[in-house]
């Protein structure tokens, strides 16, 4: 019997293990925003404060018709940007000059329609 507990709790490690990352990443406190961009007040962006070293950023949105914008704000205030096309909706990269922004973030682009985003930055993807 006892055996028999240590196999099902190993297979249940595996099986947890397992659970591809866009699963695991609902979990609450990875995404920093969910919601729809732009916001109802017409904000198109939304930003996270500083983080340290590697800084990754994630967006994934739907519906999948047109590009999504990362953002990240220098410590002056100007706004460094980059995109993400379709058609994976699901992207992320991971941020090379972290010591030269105070923010980061994502952003719907102007002139496109609504979208549900997830947004992440972090220190995982």
């Amino acid at each position: 019997m006892r055996n028999l507990r240590r196999f099902a709790l190993l297979v249940g490690i595996i099986v947890a293990l397992a659970v591809p990352v866009g699963a695991h990443a609902s979990h609450t406190g990875y995404w920093f925003f969910q919601g729809n961009l732009p916001r109802p007040d017409g904000t198109r962006a939304v930003l996270h404060g500083n983080q340290s070293w590697p800084v990754y950023i994630r967006i994934s949105w739907s519906p999948c018709d047109h590009r999504m914008v990362w953002v990240q704000v220098a410590t002056g205030g100007s706004w460094d940007t980059g995109s993400f096309y379709p058609p994976s909706c699901d992207q992320w990269l991971q941020v090379q000059y972290p010591d030269l922004h105070n923010n980061y973030g994502c952003e719907n682009p102007p002139g496109f329609a609504s979208v549900w985003a997830n947004c992440h930055v972090g220190s995982g993807v």
